[in-house]
């Protein structure tokens, strides 16, 4: 498991939420960042300092970081 590479605005509120299929994060400024986008989303939410995306078919990804490549299936 890798270390969180969030910035700290979004660790202080710690929200996520799920908008038309797509998984967005919200930080303590009101800035909103897009994750994830997928029909198939069934749940998104913070596990410790990521994010974990839960998928229909029993896949999860746990996002460490902002951005596309700070992921990891798990």
């Amino acid at each position: 498991m890798r270390n969180s590479e969030w910035p700290r605005e979004y660790l202080e509120t710690k929200e996520v939420f799920i908008k038309n299929n797509t998984v967005y994060v919200r930080s303590s400024r009101g800035a909103t960042t897009g994750l994830a986008c997928d029909a198939s989303i069934i749940d998104a939410r913070w596990v410790n300092d990521a994010v974990v995306v839960y998928y229909k078919n029993g896949c999860k990804v746990r996002y460490f970081g902002p951005y596309g490549s700070q992921r990891e299936s798990i």
